[in-house]
């Protein structure tokens, strides 16, 4: 409790109003607002009306500054002479202005100057049996309320102790467990699965699963290294092929079946890449080596999803990569803007590649030589190499995306300034990074090559919203020995902690707050409580309640509720 009085010109307060707004800054600065200091006594002649809703006086003739003083612990004196007379209320004002009590006096005769005694004292509500604020608790008050550089709770302790609480009480009885109420864990993936927090877009390259989120292949090549299910063209042998050897379709109707992979996510049609590394023979001037063509083949229907052309109508072509549709990564061979895919979105699934030369329009046993292929998602960066190493492969290109995004909310029911997040990856390297911004901030503040991020945000918001950015390793060293060389090995997180300075101390009406504690799963299992309080940052007792004893069980999450009142008798 906070209990006005005080006297003008010898003459006590009659009645007396601690007020709402009083209320409030007593409870707001205890929920960590700054402070704001009492500065100024006014004095009017209007005595009618006085209740906590208040925020004037009813008739303000003077307005003084005050002498501040404390004659203990948990009271403040407010002083100030005016030369009013004619006074029947009285009104404590803060620095901003506001009015935080107000009393009124019976009439009475005064003469100038005046003198006005203004006292707030900061009591337990004896009314509570079972939890107290203690005396160090109370002066924490008087100092929240008065700007005195207060000791406010940052942390809630819970022990085993069953004793009645008592105001000179200065420790819990048996201390079981400290929390940091600035450092409370809001998502996990110790507690949840990443599946159930983390919802890639279907057109995203990336999956959660229960126990990792991890991007997914975007770009799929075949050369004639992999193990074939089936294949009637021939093979051409040269050191400048990947491993040494290509595909050379000679007659119309020779084919390649290559082994069956997983696509794992959405690929839209706009976003299809097709490229290929090949060259023809010489075939004189009538250009007319076999026309080569890219099947796509669901794999357990054997259904033709959708094709295009490799190469059509052009002899005496090198070695090189090329593709049809997209500028950034090959010239068109048909010197057009064409689209590199006609046959629409590709959904998840199982497929196949069908190589086969459609037509030979010659005869005349001109062969056109596939080297490797690649059907990729263009909305990502590639290397395609065109000249092997000693061992016959390629650096590039790559077979994950260089930087897939991927974002989620968590939920909270409190504000939120500050957030760390703590990761575990299997690899950080390369265009890999993580962000974090609350819910309606425009952007993320974000670090690359990491696993750990603290943010502190520009304004105060509910949630959270995390943000992973997946790539693809090794970058430039530690290369396999097969094609591509690099980046062939996918980013994952398998770790996923997120705490945040949720306000743990809320409004919850006027001058009431409610502090809200949680033990994470696991933390102290086999536990007894029976008490807890709050704790100052250095260790001092706030306050100390006692409840129902139980025993902390396995994955068990122990969530307290405290309610504090700020009123007057």
């Amino acid at each position: 409790m906070i209990t006005p009085s005080g006297t003008v010109g010898g003459v006590a307060f009659d009645q007396v109003r601690f007020t709402n707004v009083g209320r409030d800054q007593a409870r707001d600065v205890w929920g960590g607002a700054d402070p704001v200091a009492i500065s100024e006594i006014a004095v009017g002649d209007a005595a009618e009306g006085l209740s906590r809703n208040n925020t004037e006086l009813g008739n303000e003739l003077e307005r003084v500054s005050v002498s501040e003083s404390f004659p203990d612990l948990t009271s403040a004196d407010y002083s100030a002479s005016v030369t009013e007379t004619a006074i029947r209320e009285i009104g404590l004002f803060n620095a901003d202005g506001d009015m935080i009590s107000r009393a009124t006096i019976p009439e009475s005769e005064f003469s100038s100057p005046v003198d006005v005694e203004y006292t707030l004292t900061v009591e337990n509500d004896d009314s509570t049996s079972k939890g107290v604020l203690t005396d160090a608790g109370q002066e924490a008050v008087r100092d929240a309320l008065v700007a005195n550089d207060p000791n406010l709770p940052t942390q809630y302790a819970y022990g085993s102790d069953v004793t009645d609480p008592t105001t000179g009480d200065t420790a819990l009885g048996d201390e079981v467990i400290v929390l940091q109420l600035d450092e409370l864990l809001i998502g996990s993936s110790g507690d949840e699965p990443f599946s159930s927090f983390v919802d890639p877009e279907p057109t995203d390259p990336v999956v959660a699963e229960a126990d990792e989120v991890r991007d997914v292949q975007s770009n799929f090549i075949e050369s004639r290294r992999p193990v074939l299910q089936e294949s009637t063209a021939s093979s051409d042998l040269n050191s400048d092929y990947v491993g040494g050897s290509a595909y050379a379709f000679q007659e119309e109707g020779d084919y390649v079946i290559y082994e069956p992979f997983e696509l794992e996510y959405l690929l839209e049609a706009d976003n299809i890449g097709i490229g290929a590394r090949f060259n023809t023979d010489y075939a004189g001037s009538d250009g007319n080596n076999p026309t080569v063509e890219l099947a796509l083949i669901e794999h357990d229907t054997e259904t033709e999803v959708g094709r295009a052309t490799i190469y059509e109508g052009s002899s005496g072509l090198s070695l090189f990569w090329r593709g049809f549709g997209d500028d950034d990564f090959f010239s068109d061979l048909s010197g057009d803007s064409a689209d590199a895919w006609t046959d629409g979105d590709i959904e998840p699934g199982t497929y196949h590649f069908r190589l086969e030369a459609t037509s030979n329009p010659s005869g005349n046993g001109e062969e056109t030589i596939v080297d490797i292929f690649s059907f990729f998602d263009t909305r990502y960066d590639y290397y395609f190499d065109s000249e092997v190493n000693e061992f016959g492969d390629l650096d590039g290109p790559e077979l994950y995306p260089d930087q897939a995004p991927v974002e989620f909310t968590t939920s909270t029911r409190r504000d939120v300034t500050e957030a760390v997040l703590e990761t575990e990856w299997n690899d950080t390297s390369n265009e890999q990074f993580i962000g974090l911004r609350n819910t309606d901030a425009e952007s993320f503040i974000t670090a690359s090559n990491t696993d750990t991020l603290s943010a502190n945000f520009p304004s105060s918001e509910r949630g959270v919203t995390v943000q992973y950015g997946f790539s693809r390793y090794p970058q430039d060293s530690d290369p396999q020995e097969g094609t591509p060389r690099y980046g062939h090995k996918a980013q994952a997180v398998t770790r996923h902690d997120l705490t945040a300075n949720v306000a743990a101390i809320t409004p919850d009406g006027i001058g009431m707050a409610n502090l809200r504690a949680i033990i994470q799963p696991d933390e102290i299992v086999g536990e007894t409580l029976r008490e807890a309080g709050q704790l100052a940052d250095d260790g001092t007792l706030l306050s100390r309640s006692v409840f129902a004893e139980f025993e902390v069980e396995e994955q068990q999450r122990v969530i307290s509720s405290e309610s504090i009142t700020w009123s007057n008798p």
